[in-house]
């Protein structure tokens, strides 16, 4: 039973057809929807709970339309945002590179650097068709300074770690997701 409850917003950013849509439907409902079933998104809000270290969670996940580096950010992706998972596809160098843009653009727009957020390289079960290598990932997220996961919607892959790693990074300087501190036993009096 969680003892504490609180509401955070989580917005899913990334080029068009990188998966986003894919990562929030498996998050939320369990579900992948087929190559043939792709429809691009226009933006969409879903909700989910999630219990980390008896903290519950009440997320609105905002799944925005796709992006390239000439889009800007929706006043529902930007305002009251509390953290960012940045999404590419490891089959697309492009949805790469054209993050990186996205992110500053983002930066540029809060006015902060420190912003929660996660590197999520999605598509991984096509590694066959690999335009972005693991370490190509690892650095990009080593120099934003935050988590890089490697995930695939398709197979139900580390898209829930995906979403607790950045409500980790969210609730980082808050002390939320500590545990209890237990009495010492000493009084004095």
């Amino acid at each position: 039973m969680a003892d504490t409850s609180v509401r955070r917003k989580l917005v899913l950013v990334g080029f068009r057809g990188v998966g986003k849509s894919s990562l929030s439907m498996q998050f939320v409902d369990g579900k992948f929807a087929r190559e043939n079933e792709y429809t691009p998104t226009i933006e969409q809000t879903f909700q989910k709970n999630l219990t980390l270290n008896n903290v519950r969670f009440k997320c609105d996940l905002v799944d925005t339309a796709g992006m390239d580096e000439y889009s800007s950010f929706t006043r529902q992706a930007s305002v009251g945002a509390h953290g960012y998972l940045f999404v590419y596809a490891i089959t697309s160098k492009a949805s790469f590179e054209k993050l990186k843009q996205v992110h500053e653009n983002l930066l540029n727009l809060i006015g902060n650097d420190n912003v929660p957020m996660v590197l999520v390289a999605q598509k991984c079960d096509l590694k066959e068709h690999q335009e972005v290598s693991e370490e190509e990932g690892r650095q990009l997220a080593e120099a934003w300074s935050c988590p890089f996961v490697e995930a695939s919607a398709k197979l139900n892959r580390n898209v829930v770690e995906c979403f607790h790693e950045l409500i980790k990074q969210i609730e980082k300087d808050s002390q939320l997701l500590e545990p209890p501190k237990k009495p010492s036993g000493c009084t004095i009096l």
